[in-house]
């Protein structure tokens, strides 16, 4: 199920249809390994292993967009021209929202009850 919930926000992120995200499984697989490695799955629900699987797309989504960094901004031939976003940013941006809400599911060790 992990692997259909990141494909899923993957493809939802980067527009692809089926074919075309399936080139990006082993990235999309890599990314899940690296996002659970940040939680503690033992203490989570189904729910949230759901989300947290989620944010292994958007995390993929990054790697994905990074990887566009050597694309031309835009291009023209003749009277035709194309100009791309900055996806990287936008991505990167996500990214860092989503790494946020994951630490709600890493078990906040930097908090602690002391007496006076």
């Amino acid at each position: 199920m992990g692997l259909d919930n990141a494909l899923y926000k993957f493809k939802l992120l980067t527009g692809f249809d089926d074919a075309q995200a399936n080139k990006w499984i082993p990235v999309i697989r890599e990314s899940l390994v690296y996002v659970k490695s940040l939680v503690d799955l033992d203490s989570l629900s189904e729910e949230e292993i759901s989300c947290v699987e989620k944010s292994a797309g958007v995390y993929a989504f990054y790697q994905y967009a990074a990887s566009l960094g050597g694309r031309e901004a835009s291009f023209s031939a003749g009277d035709l021209s194309v100009h791309f976003n900055n996806a990287f940013s936008y991505a990167k941006t996500l990214w860092e929202s989503e790494y946020n809400k994951l630490s709600a599911f890493r078990g906040n060790s930097k908090f602690l009850f002391k007496r006076v």
